[in-house]
């Protein structure tokens, strides 16, 4: 789901329903996945689930790196700009902090480009634009449009938002160098059909491989595949079942449309790969002593050791339940419930 900037602005000023809309205290681990074992790092790769743990560990306690990686992922980007200010306020005391300092600056801006929660911060505050990474953010259309000479073409090949894709043909820029790059964005298939002559499959056929709006593409040029790259397509399962002996087991591991071959085939699992498999929940958790370090860092990233807080949301209602009844169950409104027209008062 792409940005609607009316649905976000009209948010801004109410605290509970944007607290609701970017929802991370919906969000609890399960019952099975301890804290102290999680990457902290990896796991902010899961911000948009994982903020409530983060701001509970501390935003202080985060390092230069972490805040990186948290302003590309973060529902709440405010926090990143906030940051930036206060990078910008320290007094470097030699050239190394120098330079350590404009480098932070940098690929802080980069990343806060790219997070698609971001938006509506950098269309007011267009300083903090980074273009090569706003060139990747699926919400960029607008800004895009408005800056065609600021687009950063290399970048824009990995922009998920076919919207976004259609300006490689609105301004004619779909060459084989981008053509290669584009192979395994699931979101320029038509731009892909389109061009299929110009494909180069020597190069492209690792990247066709992998995505998962490709199977079609696929399925006509089979001695073209890469089987180890498949492997990971979870759309390609039917084309996997037919051709076991090709499989990459290691990297199906990590498919998650996968579960079904790699429970008739357990003793072919790679559990550091597993651990990153969304559909692997139930296998994991009676699993837990074959995960190690790798593994639970690889687990840090998986959305699916969230579960949704269902205590969290019913103590939520509190603050309306009273005042919801007293509307609801009104003599007025139940009247018209149960009573004929003429017997209403």
């Amino acid at each position: 789901m792409y940005y609607n900037k009316n649905f976000k602005m009209e948010i801004e000023s109410n605290e509970f329903t944007k607290d609701y809309f970017n929802g991370y205290h919906r969000w609890k681990l399960r019952d099975w996945i301890p804290f102290e074992k999680l990457d902290l790092k990896t796991l902010l790769f899961n911000s948009e689930r994982s903020l409530y743990y983060i701001e509970k560990y501390g935003y202080d306690k985060l390092d230069g790196d972490e805040w990186t990686i948290l302003s590309k992922y973060t529902p709440e980007p405010n926090i990143i700009k906030k940051y930036l200010e206060n990078l910008k306020l320290y007094k470097p005391q030699n050239k190394d902090e120098i330079w350590s300092q404009k480098h932070r600056l940098e690929v802080t801006q980069k990343y806060l480009s790219e997070n698609e929660y971001a938006i509506y911060l950098l269309e007011k505050n267009q300083d903090l634009i980074n273009w090569w990474g706003l060139s990747q953010n699926p919400n960029s259309l607008k800004l895009l449009e408005n800056n065609i000479s600021w687009i950063k073409w290399k970048e824009l090949v990995y922009n998920p938002n076919p919207e976004c894709l259609n300006l490689f043909k609105k301004y004619d820029k779909t060459s084989k160098k981008y053509l290669i790059e584009l192979s395994k964005n699931k979101g320029a298939i038509s731009l892909l059909e389109e061009n299929q002559y110009k494909i180069n499959w020597h190069i492209s056929s690792y990247y066709l491989s992998v995505n998962p709006s490709a199977i079609h593409l696929l399925e006509k040029n089979l001695d073209k595949i890469d089987w180890h790259s498949l492997s990971e397509n979870p759309s390609a399962i039917h084309l996997l079942e037919a051709n076991q002996d090709k499989i990459d087991w290691p990297i199906l591991s990590g498919n998650r449309s996968a579960i079904h071959l790699l429970e008739k085939n357990p003793d072919k699992i790679y559990w550091r790969n597993l651990s990153s498999n969304p559909s692997a929940m139930h296998l994991l958790e009676k699993n837990i002593e074959k995960i190690d370090n790798i593994g639970w860092r690889q687990l840090s990233r998986n959305p699916e050791i969230f579960e949704i807080d269902y205590n969290f949301l019913y103590g939520r209602m509190d603050i309306i339940r009273d005042e919801l009844m007293e509307k609801a169950w009104h003599p007025s409104r139940f009247q018209k419930w149960c009573l004929p027209f003429d017997e209403m008062e």
